[in-house]
């Protein structure tokens, strides 16, 4: 419970620094959101690496209890989301401040990274299918 409070207070204070941002002209906090972003992605880039890398690697694991570690993670990561429709209007707040107020790469950058994130879930969950289809 305390992971989702946690990212609910990140995602309220990334979308919330760009508005205030861009509406009160305060550069100051428009920065904080900058710099909240450019922690975020390398962040996203290395959990997609990791759940490509998993997804690539589980079918050669042979250790049963690995393999279940593995498969505890990746339904971890295909769990669906409670509160799915603040995450997505978090996104086009924070990509439409980045836009507004010129930083433009930075919002490509975060719209691609969101979308491999969701690209590497996809694939989670068709690794887990693969999965229940053979052990069926």
């Amino acid at each position: 419970m305390k992971d989702k409070l946690l990212n609910i207070l990140i995602c309220i204070v990334f979308s919330m620094t760009l508005l205030i941002g861009v509406v009160s002209g305060n550069e100051s906090f428009l920065n904080i959101g900058v710099s909240i972003a450019w922690v975020i992605i390398p962040l996203c880039l290395i959990a997609s690496l990791l759940i490509f890398l998993i997804c690539i690697i589980f079918p050669f694991i042979d250790d049963p209890t690995m393999k279940h570690r593995v498969i505890v993670l990746l339904l971890e990561i295909t769990k669906p989301k409670r509160f799915k429709w603040m995450f997505l209007i978090n996104d086009i707040v924070a990509i439409t401040c980045l836009v507004i107020s010129g930083w433009i790469f930075t919002a490509v950058s975060v719209f691609l990274i969101k979308m491999l994130i969701k690209l590497m879930c996809k694939m989670a969950l068709e690794t887990l299918e693969l999965l229940n289809n053979e052990s069926a």
